[in-house]
């Protein structure tokens, strides 16, 4: 019997038992990260003045696109041009200046009528808009590329030039797409940063749970 106390007995506690005893800890950290859509309905609908003041100061501080774009194609001369600008301005009204913000409230109307279907369909329409800017300065080099005299595109050689107006929309463009990528770098790196400090932060207090757990089986084994 004395020599059989003397053993140390070092049970292994289920991984759950531990990870429980850590997950109080935790909680808050993975509540931030699972905010049901419900959540995220009321917080946006809480906030719906706000952001209809941001949409429509968007509005107005872009409304330079659909004025410059139609007398661009009133001027532009179809039968002579090299390239269909005239559909590019056309296009780039709708999907650049009106389509955001048209998917910006239709987000916020299903946050207001308490409709996740038309929620969800405003959240997705807002990570595709990403993708149609890049497409739409992707046509427009496109077209740009086609245009050997600039002159032929312009019905009155001293009104508003299509040409110079798509360059200058084409060099916007790019650098909004641009900084848009490296925002989104920069998250995946921040996420992707968080992820691995929170595991490795689980695995820490996992360990010392199981190190503190040893001493009391120690003294259990003893008094056996």
């Amino acid at each position: 019997d004395s020599k059989a106390s003397r053993i140390r007995f070092a049970p292994v506690f289920p991984r759950g038992l531990a990870l429980g005893r850590a997950g109080p800890q935790m909680e808050p950290e993975m509540e931030l990260q699972r905010q049901s859509t419900s959540q995220k309905m009321a917080a946006q609908a809480s906030n719906a003045p706000a952001q209809c003041a941001i949409i429509f100061c968007l509005l107005v501080l872009q409304i330079w696109i659909p004025i410059c774009c139609t007398m661009a194609m009133n001027n532009f001369d179809k039968d002579n041009c090299e390239a269909d600008l005239h559909t590019w301005f056309l296009v780039d009204i709708i999907l650049v200046y009106a389509f955001p913000a048209a998917i910006q409230l239709l987000g916020l109307f299903g946050a207001l009528s308490g409709s996740k279907f038309i929620f969800k369909l405003g959240n997705f329409l807002q990570a595709v808009s990403g993708g149609i800017g890049l497409s739409m300065t992707i046509w427009g080099i496109v077209l740009l590329s086609r245009i050997d005299t600039p002159e032929k595109c312009m019905k009155d050689p001293d009104g508003f030039d299509p040409h110079k107006l798509l360059l200058v929309i084409l060099i916007i463009q790019a650098v909004l797409v641009a900084l848009l990528c490296c925002g989104c770098c920069c998250m995946v790196f921040v996420l992707g940063g968080m992820a691995v400090a929170g595991a490795s932060e689980g695995g820490d207090e996992l360990q010392a749970s199981q190190e503190n757990n040893e001493p009391n089986a120690t003294n259990l084994g003893n008094a056996a």
